[in-house]
Parts: C-alpha cells; structure tokens; sequence
C-alpha cells in the first residue's frame, strides 16, 4: 500500500460506502509500508515532490534510507489527515480510529509507521493498539541471548501506545490466536502473557475484546473459548475505572520516536537497531520495573514530562523532532528531573535538511549545549582525552 493521491481516493470511495450504512466508528487499519517498497513509481514523484530533487536509492546509504522512510511516514500522515477531514466535514458523529502496531515492533519488521503523527492530527478520535501473539514471540537479543521474551515485549509496545497517547482514545487490543501455524498451547500462553502485560497499564480501559472470532473462539478447544470469554467480560466490566499498578519503581520512562523506524539498513543490521532498543527497556521490565515510555515527538514543555523522575535517552536509533524537544528535556533537568544518556556516534548524524545540521551540530550536541554542560568523549575503546564539567554525583 502505497499512500499516494490516487491511493487515497480509492480509499475514500471505500470509506463513503461504509458512512453510507451510519457506523458508529470507521477504522484505518494498519497504515504502514514495508521499507522495500520504495522503488514504486508513485513513491519517486513523491520523492521528487517533497525533495525536490531526483529519487535516491535508499540502499546506497543510511542517509538515502532515512530520508525514504521520513517521506513514507509524511505520506501516511498526509493521508490519514485528509481521510479524517472528509469524515468529519460529513460525519462528525462517526469515530475515526487507527488501528496500528506499536513503534517498536514496526522496527523490528523493517516497517515504518509514525503513530505519534496520527494522535497528534486533529480529526483522528483514537488508536487501537494491536499487539500480536506472532509479534510478541519474535526472538529477542539481551545479556547474550536471542530468544522469545512474550511479556517483556507485550509490556513495553502497550507502554509505547500509552506514551503516544496524547489525549486520545485508547482501544487495547491482544490476539488470542496467531497468524502462524502455532499450537493451540503455545498460542494460549501467548495470550495469557500479553493479556497480563496490557492490564498492567493502568491506563488499559477500553479494549477491542474480540478480533476474527471465527479464528480465535471458533476454532478455540473448549476449555479455551471459555476462558477467553471470562476475559473479555472482565475487560468489559472495568470499563472506566481507575487503575494502579504496584510494581518496582515508578517514574522511570524511555524517550521513544518515530523516528526510530527511519533509522534503517540496507545490509541485514536493522535487527540489531532492534536489539539497542530492547536493551533499554526490556532488562528494566525483566526486573519488576514498570518502565513507561514517553513519545518525544510530543515534547513542547518540561511540562509534558510531568510524572517522570528519571529520563532514558538515545540518539543513536532515533531523533527528536525539533530543538524545542532538546529545549524542554534541559528545563525539566534544572527543574529536578534526570536524564540519563546513552548513546555515541551514529551513521544518520549529517541527514542533509534535518535541523542539527542546518545548525552544524548534532542532536545529541544540542542536548548538550541546552544543558550548559562542557562534555568530550572518545569511542568506548578509546577513553583519553576524557573530561567532564557537569554537577558531580
């Protein structure tokens, strides 16, 4: 799927069928594209259009992916605007919704989305976040092993979804089934793990119970069909009510972008940009901590981190969207907030027309200068030359 002009009037044709017949909501399933599919005619005059300047092959450079992937989130946002501003002109009553993965798995597919552009578009109602028993057993590198770690992933990517939020409404929603041929065993453990790690959100209180019934509970052993209906009674029976979780310590929170999926290879090593990004979050979940995730492309004020003691940040795998994000980082730290920094020397640093290099810095530079620190640093291998200027402790 292409998000082009002519896509997007197919797509409507689609979308006025369905308004025809007074629905409560109309949902936007999905809108994504696998990073592979840059080479398609449409997508070059976009590049052309919004470049302006001839197509480059995003397999020659980090760059060149960087800047192909930008354009697909722009497309998409675009699109999903222009759908909901219809909608709303002729149906306001109708909720418009966005079905979609989290930030995190679509990086580990090779996918790009821009799920904080959406909760930010002013005709957008709310998202559904889907979380797939498939996804959550995708093997997952830390402390020296790749295996399948269901909850820590299901937890984290219903974090990323709470961090995107941004006023919005929330349906969560968690398969009970799979898209690949697993055992029935396997996919109920499956369900009970992400099942458990969606209702320790406290802000789990809307929820798409039931997906392709006929997969799920029809095809479902007995025992199980009764057990997935326990649940979505449950689900339907705390509603609105006010939640807590009583869990390790609180207001420890992951800056999280949709930048990351523009930070992609074309040489097999997109896994491992995977890899760095679960190895800041999931040794934390692991250890009973309820870690949160805050979307930095909602940052405009340290008021906007209202709640957070201490801050996780990289620059390597993802960027802030503008200084003003930076700005509000540095006065919530001299406010009494922590940001805890990670991160070196990465290969989309020089992405041509991107605000640090218009200002011949970096992001992580521009961090820094905010925060009136005078820091050097060397590779990890490399550690003279040293020094550090900031507060001690």
């Amino acid at each position: 799927m292409m998000p082009t002009e002519a896509y997007m009037e197919y797509k409507w044709r689609v979308v006025e069928a369905c308004l025809e017949r007074n629905p409560g909501a109309i949902v936007l399933e999905e809108p994504e594209t696998f990073n592979l599919y840059c080479y398609a005619e449409g997508f070059r005059d976009a590049w052309q259009e919004y470049y302006s300047e001839p197509f480059a092959d995003p397999a020659l450079s980090p760059e060149n992916r960087y800047r192909a992937n930008k354009l697909f989130a722009h497309m998409w946002t675009v699109f999903i605007d222009e759908i909901g501003r219809r909608i709303k002109e002729s149906h306001p009553e109708v909720e418009y919704l966005i079905a979609s993965h989290s930030i995190a798995g679509y990086g580990s597919w090779d996918m790009t989305s821009s799920i904080s552009d959406y909760t930010k578009s002013e005709y957008v109602d709310g998202i559904i976040a889907q979380v797939w028993s498939d996804a959550v057993n995708v093997p997952i590198a830390y402390a020296g092993d790749k295996v399948s770690r269901p909850f820590e992933n299901a937890y984290f990517d219903y974090a990323t979804f709470v961090g995107a939020q941004n006023g919005k409404l929330m349906y969560m929603l968690c398969d009970a089934a799979s898209d690949n041929n697993y055992s029935w065993e396997l996919r109920r453990e499956l369900w009970h793990e992400t099942l458990v790690a969606q209702l320790m959100q406290p802000e789990a209180r809307r929820f798409q119970s039931i997906i392709w019934p006929d997969r799920s509970i029809g095809l479902a052993g007995q025992e199980y069909k009764t057990e997935q209906l326990q649940a979505y009674t449950m689900q339907q029976s705390i509603g609105e009510s006010a939640a807590t979780v009583y869990a390790g310590t609180q207001g420890i929170a992951l800056g999280v972008s949709d930048t990351y999926s523009y930070h992609r290879v074309e040489n097999g090593t997109s896994y491992e940009l995977a890899d760095s990004f679960y190895g800041l979050s999931l040794p934390l979940v692991e250890r009973g901590i309820p870690l949160g995730a805050v979307s930095l492309d909602h940052l405009t004020s340290a008021a906007d981190l209202e709640g957070v003691e201490v801050l996780l940040l990289t620059y390597d795998i993802m960027k802030p969207v503008s200084e003003q994000v930076n700005q509000a980082i540095a006065d919530w730290v001299r406010a009494g907030g922590v940001a805890l920094y990670l991160g070196g020397v990465d290969d989309w640093e020089n992405v041509d027309g991107e605000w640090w290099t218009e200002q011949g810095t970096s992001a992580y530079g521009d961090l820094i200068d905010r925060l009136g620190l005078e820091l050097t640093a060397r590779p990890m291998n490399d550690m003279s030359d040293f020094s550090w200027s900031g507060p001690s402790g």
